[in-house]
């Protein structure tokens, strides 16, 4: 049996609860008889140097890069405006041009991204070519599972078609909300409300999660 793994963290080093739930969960895969390829969707830039040693041809990434010109336009501003004499105009006009530059790179980013989920008010951007990697490996290889690690990178995954889908949440986010609520304190923007999370884990013919 083959399986794909979709994930935005690698499996290894092992250094984190999830990379440690993640490689355990390919190495009981693996002891079972099936075949595990791993496609990491690389939002947090991760070193993917120990996974491959590991894994080799059978991973697979896909990473986004924000927009250079506007990376390097914000570079020379920023050098530019450090090399002159400071007051406070100059300072407020230095934040502005921030701003500006900021905003100018988020609006490029989203408007190339293929899914945008908010996390404590900022964006996290799925790289545009996650869709073209899945569609890509599935007409180059055949899957019996998909199984995809967060329920928020499944949020836009209908486009596996008819593969057995399998959703690993790694935490449920209602139910860490409801915990949080009952302390008299707010969730971050990260977790999915129960709506939202009930949605997303529809799309699952099987779903895995810690709580």
């Amino acid at each position: 049996m083959r399986v794909l793994v979709i994930t935005p963290v690698p499996p290894c080093p092992a250094d984190h609860g999830n990379k440690v739930r993640l490689r355990t969960l390919i190495t009981a895969l693996e002891s079972l008889g099936c075949s595990v390829e791993i496609l990491v969707v690389d939002i947090f830039s991760s070193n993917l140097n120990e996974a491959r040693k590991s894994y080799g041809s059978r991973l697979h990434s896909v990473t986004w890069q924000p927009p250079r010109r506007a990376l390097q336009a914000l570079k020379h501003q920023l050098i530019r405006l450090s090399s002159t004499k400071p007051c406070l105009s100059n300072i407020q006009l230095f934040f502005r041009q921030v701003r500006l530059l900021l905003a100018s790179v988020l609006k490029t980013a989203l408007s190339r991204a293929e899914m945008v989920y908010p996390v404590f008010g900022e964006y996290l951007v799925l790289p545009p070519g996650v869709k073209h990697s899945v569609q890509s490996l599935l007409a180059q290889q055949h899957f019996d599972i998909v199984v995809i690690e967060y329920a928020f990178l499944a949020r836009r995954l209908p486009f596996i078609g008819s593969i057995f889908k399998v959703i690993d949440t790694i935490d449920a986010d209602a139910l860490c909300l409801k915990s949080l609520e009952r302390e008299g304190l707010t969730g971050p923007k990260l977790l999915l409300k129960a709506e939202q999370e009930r949605t997303i884990l529809s799309q699952a013919d099987v779903v895995i999660a810690i709580q």
